[in-house]
């Protein structure tokens, strides 16, 4: 039973690693089986990343010329344009050889398009051009369309007979070429019309050329091994240099196989393609290169202009400055204008006060105040503008008008911009704008002046006593009628002499006090005078600075123009850099 069961357990142990054996056999097997049986890539154009980015890049070079606008650009972007259509062309696929040699059923097996092979080409066609495509017209020959997406951008060519009254069409083919499939009979290889038409690919870096030999099945062994030396001497011989040949026959898979992933790696590889990728990419360098030279030198003249700018801005600082140091004189020459109109205001109060004492001094007493301020201020503003007025003639005479002619010819010469005529009148009405303003912000009376209160004050100080005074001598004068009418004269006639007498004492006060005014009215001119000489300085400074800027803006136009050069070149100059860079990280790839 012990040995039994022992046996047991060592044959289930070599079942059990034989089954894995069996098990990883056939794993490998199966491995092996899906890689043989792997779909081969398809035909397609290569490089369509680094074709897409060029030719992107390439475009905002174009556009960037566009908002660079400089008719020397238009050398620059006439290789960018041709350089662009020929990348843009189909890339020609051809297979050139004698009939009945297997050409048409060739092409569809590479090109995956069974349409090729049934295809019955019209009798006396020389080719026929495939393409995905029918929007372009081939320039002689048929055209037929392949809805095939991967052939997008190919232009497959099947000739009927690249002998006899055929070969000078394949020969027009072959310079356009980028991959030529030439097919060879392998049963009779030396009578192949292929040769002469390789012998005219006189430059090899731009069409890549491969032999396809078919009907090899139909061979030995020995004749399959003189086949491979004859093809070898017929190319040393007849072209000068070897060309791969590759057994298409159906029956030699690997052959096959072999052979469709060669003429891929032709496609992917083809030298007028890169070429034509590079070339795109050189001109545009090229046109980039144009296009820093103009932004560099509109950078400098932007520079020039900007410093000659700055010179003009400089001369009107320089005014500028020379005028606000003449604020003192003006602030000493406003507080002499106080004290002037002061004898002005003097007359006035009197002609409004009076010269004796009524009922009528009384009514006015209550508007005397604000009337003598107003008075003061329009006096004062009429002198002040009188003053500023000669000062903005000055201004505009002897500075503005000279250093306008001064810098019209130099702002022609430099900027190319003309300014014209000196706007004499148009300064003058702004100028008497600014000065309106100045009189209105210095010296319109407001109900929160200082000046006005204290003078309202002064005038209402006085219309107590002068009240008493007139109620006083109207209670006489009424007694006095009163005492007339009842009979006693005597009393009444005392009565009206002694009002008399009160309207007489009040007519010396209100002399006096008028005196009293007069000096206290002095005395707060001349307060005001000290206060303003302060307190006007900024206002003066303010006033001198808007009438500078008024001149100042003259140039606006011309500073204008130069702003938005400097506006529109500071863009244009990144993204040239940015193409640049782009395409330099780009070209090691090409």
């Amino acid at each position: 039973m012990e040995l039994q069961r022992a046996y047991r357990t060592q044959e289930e142990l070599v079942r059990y690693r034989a089954n894995k054996i069996v098990g990883l056999r056939e794993a490998r097997d199966d491995a092996r089986l899906k890689k043989e049986v792997r779909p081969l890539p398809r035909l397609h154009r290569a490089c369509r990343t680094q074709e897409r980015r060029v030719r992107y890049w390439a475009s905002k070079t174009v556009e960037l010329c566009d908002a660079i606008d400089d008719v020397s650009l238009e050398e620059g972007i006439a290789p960018v344009l041709e350089a662009d259509a020929e990348l843009r062309r189909d890339r020609r696929v051809m297979v050139i050889g004698s009939k009945q040699c297997g050409k048409s059923s060739l092409l569809a097996w590479l090109a995956e398009a069974p349409p090729i092979a049934a295809y019955q080409m019209p009798e006396g066609a020389a080719h026929v051009c495939w393409r995905f495509s029918n929007a372009q017209q081939e320039e002689a020959g048929p055209a037929r369309y392949l809805p095939q997406d991967h052939l997008d951008g190919l232009e497959l060519v099947d000739t009927a007979d690249c002998g006899g009254a055929g070969a000078e069409t394949c020969r027009e083919l072959l310079r356009g070429a980028d991959v030529v499939v030439a097919v060879v009979d392998s049963r009779a290889p030396e009578s192949a019309p292929v040769w002469d038409l390789l012998a005219d690919i006189t430059e090899p870096q731009s069409t890549a050329a491969v032999l396809a030999v078919t009907f090899s099945d139909t061979l030995g062994a020995e004749e399959m091994l003189k086949l491979k030396t004859t093809l070898g001497e017929l190319c040393s011989d007849k072209l000068g240099r070897a060309l791969p040949f590759y057994i298409v026959s159906p029956g030699e898979k690997g052959a096959m196989s072999e052979f469709r992933n060669y003429v891929l790696e032709l496609v992917e590889a083809a030298p007028a393609l890169r070429s034509s990728i590079r070339k795109l990419a050189s001109c545009t360098m090229d046109l980039l290169d144009r296009q820093n030279s103009i932004l560099q030198a509109r950078q400098h003249a932007s520079r020039m202009k900007n410093s000659f700018l700055e010179g003009i801005a400089q001369e009107i600082n320089s005014c500028q400055q020379s005028q606000l140091n003449e604020v003192s004189k003006l602030q000493k020459w406003l507080s002499n204008s106080l004290l002037q109109v002061v004898p002005g205001l003097l007359r006035s109060v009197r002609n409004s006060f009076g010269w004796i004492l009524s009922a009528t001094t009384l009514l006015r007493l209550e508007l005397m105040g604000g009337q003598a301020d107003r008075t003061l201020y329009r006096q004062m503003a009429d002198n002040v503008q009188a003053m500023l007025a000669e000062v903005d003639e000055q201004f505009v005479v002897n500075y503005c008008s000279k250093h306008w002619q001064h810098v019209r010819p130099r702002m022609q010469k430099t900027l190319s911009c003309e300014i014209g005529e000196f706007p004499e009148d148009a300064l003058r009405e702004e100028l008497e704008e600014l000065r309106k303003r100045l009189c209105h912000d210095m010296y319109e009376p407001s109900a929160d002046r200082s000046l006005r209160i204290e003078l309202s004050a002064l005038f209402l100080a006085q219309v107590g006593w002068m009240r008493a005074c007139i109620v006083f001598i109207c209670i006489l004068l009424a007694v006095g009628g009163l005492l007339g009418y009842m009979g006693q004269d005597a009393l009444g006639v005392c009565c009206v002499l002694l009002a008399a007498l009160v309207w007489m004492l009040g007519s010396v006060g209100h002399h006096i006090a008028y005196r009293h005014i007069c000096a206290d009215i002095t005395k707060l001119a001349q307060q005001q005078c000290l206060d303003m000489e302060v307190s006007m300085r900024s206002v003066l400074e303010q006033f001198i600075i808007s009438r500078v800027a008024a001149y100042r803006r003259l140039y606006a136009a011309p500073c204008d123009k130069v702003a938005r050069q400097d506006s529109m070149l500071k863009p244009l100059k990144e993204n040239r850099d940015y193409i640049r860079l782009s395409l330099s990280a780009l070209k090691p790839k090409l």
